[in-house]
């Protein structure tokens, strides 16, 4: 249950600031980093080549990072301020922000009494900014919503995501969560075949919202494809035949147990651990998980195709807000994430099918495979919203926030008039 005491106050994971390198000219923004080193010496500011550095403009996917002149943590909710004051009186240089680990600034807060979890993400690595602020599916979503709907109270410096401003403090609910039931199986060959109509069916069936099932289907051209499947029951002893579909058919391993949540997202990374990946995300939204795409054949060498299949609950916390948050999900769908890596050292030793581009438009073709495919089942998906957090960056506003997109773009003009948040990239109300 929910005690307003419980409240865990979180301020700003740390964001870091980025002058990027003008790649054309070879001429770095080091004036710009400089600048704001002189006006904000209580900040860390760090150059390529540290391990400060290298931490600030760390991402999972290389292929997500981007060369930078320097970055720069913020100690306090001032420095952030000040940081982009002196960004205003330079309109042409851009900047990224990044939210990182706790370091500079304060960390967590939680009443003293109370040992108790907020709604968050599902594997190591997942920050807390980008899961909030793009809606922010959870284990336990079925019961008790997305993150974004967990949310009291932010505060913002200028005004988020990038448009409005940066947040610096987050106020989230949190939940009671003792030890839980789950783990992971693993299936293969001809007996994924018989898996997967379970998965469609637990969607179709289950209205345990303590229930969850997460399947990740993984196919690369010249591999044999693999189905994992992650199974959680918020409570150490799941009601007798809920999952009994799944251990019906044989599986190459299996790690299913009573166990801590941190023990069960630790087990649920492993198989995305590995960082020296490139690699694009898309996504489609279903209503129901009748059908998934197996189509490796359009990808090329080193490279795997890796559809995440969550069968949420049609009548439970993921389909009515909680409060007034932008991510339109009053109608119910599920996402259907589909992810595209390939091991960098290949990618680099490729030209032409090897190029990122080329993988973006295949994913956009995969997505456009399984859309048909379900509209043909009757599926009506026409005006259904794409998970932000899913999406690839060219996908339209019109199609991530539908029916909230005008008030959406009425605050963006209050707070940023300037467009000064345009410069640090993203999708731009």
């Amino acid at each position: 249950m929910f005690s307003p005491y419980a409240a865990l106050t979180l301020l700003s994971q740390t964001w870091s600031w980025f002058a990027p390198q003008d790649l054309a000219t070879g001429s770095p923004y080091t004036w710009m980093c400089t600048n704001i080193e002189r006006a904000v010496p209580t900040a860390r500011l760090s150059y390529p080549g540290s391990g400060a550095y290298a931490n600030d403009t760390y991402h999972w996917l290389p292929s997500s990072s981007q060369a930078s002149a320097c970055s720069v943590e913020p100690r306090n909710i001032q420095d952030v301020s000040d940081i982009l004051k002196v960004l205003s009186r330079y309109p042409t240089v851009p900047f990224a922000i990044k939210a990182g680990d706790v370091r500079q600034t304060q960390g967590s807060v939680q009443h003293p009494e109370f040992r108790s979890h907020f709604v968050g993400g599902r594997i190591v690595g997942v920050g807390m900014s980008g899961v909030t602020l793009g809606g922010g599916y959870s284990y336990i979503s079925n019961r008790h919503g997305l993150v974004i709907d967990n949310i009291v109270a932010f505060k913002t410096t200028t005004g988020g995501y990038n448009n409005f401003g940066i947040i610096t403090h987050y106020v989230f609910k949190t939940y009671s969560l003792g030890n839980l039931w789950g783990g992971g199986l693993i299936y293969t060959g001809g007996n994924i075949s018989l898996v997967v109509p379970a998965v469609a069916d637990f969607q179709a069936s289950n209205t345990n919202v303590d229930a969850t099932v997460v399947a990740v289907y993984a196919r690369a051209p010249s591999t044999p494809p693999i189905l994992s499947v992650t199974l959680f029951y918020n409570g150490t002893t799941p009601p007798a035949g809920l999952f009994d579909k799944f251990f019906a058919v044989p599986r190459t391993k299996e790690d299913v147990k009573t166990r801590t949540y941190t023990n069960l997202i630790i087990a649920a990374s492993v198989p995305f651990l590995q960082n020296d990946l490139r690699g694009a995300m898309h996504t489609v939204s279903l209503t129901d998980l009748s059908y998934y795409y197996d189509g490796p054949g359009s990808f090329t060498q080193g490279s795997s195709l890796i559809v995440f299949i969550e069968p949420f609950i049609a009548t439970g916390g993921v389909t009515s807000a909680k409060n007034d948050s932008s991510y339109p999900h009053d109608k119910f769908f599920t996402p259907l994430s589909l992810l595209w890596v390939r091991d960098r050292t290949i990618q680099l030793a490729l030209a032409g099918e090897g190029s990122d581009d080329i993988a973006r438009e295949k994913l956009k073709k995969a997505a456009a495979a399984i859309t048909a495919t379900a509209e043909s089942e009757g599926q009506q998906l026409a005006d259904l919203p794409l998970y932000s957090d899913y999406s690839l960056s060219d996908i339209p506003l019109e199609k991530l926030y539908t029916v909230n997109l005008p008030k959406l773009r009425s605050i963006r003009a209050k707070y940023d008039p300037a467009k000064m948040m345009d410069r640090a990239g993203g999708f731009h109300f």
